[in-house]
């Protein structure tokens, strides 16, 4: 089996921060056809697919699985507080639930992007795009 490669097509890992891990495979043939260059074929095994495979720059290698984006849905009007001032100071607001799908909430609930660590129970919303641990008794 052969594969296409393409140079100019960088492939990603997932990890923080983002780094190239090679090049996207174009396609996948029995057979190598002329290209036009930067394209270029290699040898494969014959279970390799341009849908689930990378090209490393030695191997074809399968693809990493893309993290989940998790959704936090917030309630506005269900407030955090720090009571450990007078008067108490706003810290933000509660997150209702976490998910990795986003349905039409009721208002005034809305969803942002959170990190995949962030719980119902264990975190709030600053209002911000930032989360932050729950203080106790909150």
């Amino acid at each position: 089996m052969k594969a296409l490669i393409s140079p100019d097509e960088p492939v990603y890992n997932y990890a923080t921060p983002p780094m190239q891990i090679g090049v996207r495979i174009a396609e996948t043939a029995a057979q190598d056809f002329p290209v036009a260059p930067p394209l270029y074929w290699v040898d494969c095994a014959d279970d390799v697919d341009a849908t689930t495979y990378y090209y490393d720059g030695a191997n074809c290698v399968v693809k990493p699985t893309p993290p989940v984006q998790e959704y936090a849905l917030i309630s506005p009007n269900d407030k955090i507080y720090d009571n450990t001032y007078t008067p108490p100071v706003l810290l933000g607001f509660r997150v209702v639930a976490v998910s990795t799908a986003q349905n039409t909430p009721p208002a005034p609930l809305y969803w942002v992007k959170c990190p995949n660590n962030v719980t119902p129970t264990g975190y709030y919303y600053d209002g911000n795009g930032g989360f932050a641990v729950l203080p106790a008794g909150a």
